[in-house]
């Protein structure tokens, strides 16, 4: 079919079908007159284009999804979620200041919007992937407070200088493949579910670990074996052990983590009880 009718069957204007033809989200046939021959799979594509322009998607990210990447719309899940929480802050603040005399009232608020904004985005571009979106859930949830005092605020600034000079982390090209292929089918809801429970199970460390003996020697057993040893998961895990201890992320960012974050300090607490009463039972295994 022609661009006239392409154009009426998906309710699209020429100018955005000559569009998307020139950002090749679709390729017709060219014929021997010159004209453009849209098949019925090029009108598919145009409805699905037309559907993601609906809902906000980049023609960037468009093609990464037409080209069959699953982790983008993890991406773009995760991110979403995480605007929304700040604009249902912020839409709070403006209904607020119709009762209050001044925006400056409403500083420690306001700064503290910003502060998780920022980190957010600096862990988006540091670690792509999945591993960037588990990173921007677990600590997005922690960083919802106001910036009270001047070591919340040195604190804030410490991560930001923190992650402005870190390096990307560099995955081999056969462990990112990996990494890639285990987490594609990996949605927003399974990791934040994923957290849900990590974070049960640290608060009720006690509970959780004597419900779960077996299953944690049978986890045991395998992370001594040969096949864990010389297995894509173990390396993907040492890469990351590796950086992180390199970059500072442990000496660095967690402390100046736990001094941002009221919540995340309490929560860091019940880590480090969860690990000794661990490290016991392992013992007793």
């Amino acid at each position: 079919m022609l661009i006239n009718e392409i154009a009426k069957k998906t309710e699209l204007t020429r100018k955005a079908i000559e569009y998307y033809i020139e950002k090749n989200l679709i390729k017709p046939e060219i014929l021997d007159n010159g004209y453009r021959n849209f098949s019925k799979e090029d009108q598919e594509k145009l409805v699905k284009i037309k559907y993601f322009r609906d809902l906000d998607f980049s023609v960037t990210e468009i093609q990464k999804i037409l080209q069959g990447d699953k982790n983008i719309l993890r991406k773009i899940a995760v991110e979403r979620e995480l605007e929304i929480k700040n604009d249902l802050r912020k839409k709070e603040i403006i209904s607020k200041l119709e009762s209050q005399d001044s925006i400056l009232d409403f500083k420690k608020e306001i700064e503290g919007i910003s502060a998780r904004e920022k980190i957010i985005d600096k862990l988006t571009k540091l670690f792509p992937g999945y591993y960037g979106d588990y990173l921007k859930l677990y600590f997005g949830q922690f960083l919802n407070e106001k910036i009270e005092s001047e070591e919340e605020k040195e604190a804030f600034y410490t991560l930001i200088d923190f992650l402005d000079s870190m390096e990307e982390i560099k995955i081999p090209e056969d462990l990112k493949e990996y990494m890639n292929f285990i987490s594609k089918d990996i949605s927003k809801d399974q990791i934040k579910k994923s957290l849900e429970n990590y974070k049960s199970a640290i608060e009720n460390s006690e509970e959780f670990l004597n419900e779960n003996k077996e299953v944690l020697k049978i986890y045991e057993d395998y992370k001594n074996s040969l096949e864990y040893k010389n297995s894509k998961e173990k390396k993907l895990m040492d890469t990351f052990k590796e950086f992180n201890k390199k970059s500072g992320y442990y000496e660095i960012f967690i402390p100046a983590m736990r001094k941002l974050s009221k919540s995340y300090n309490e929560f860091y607490e019940k880590i480090l009880i969860a690990n000794e009463k661990f490290l016991k039972s392992k013992n007793k295994i």
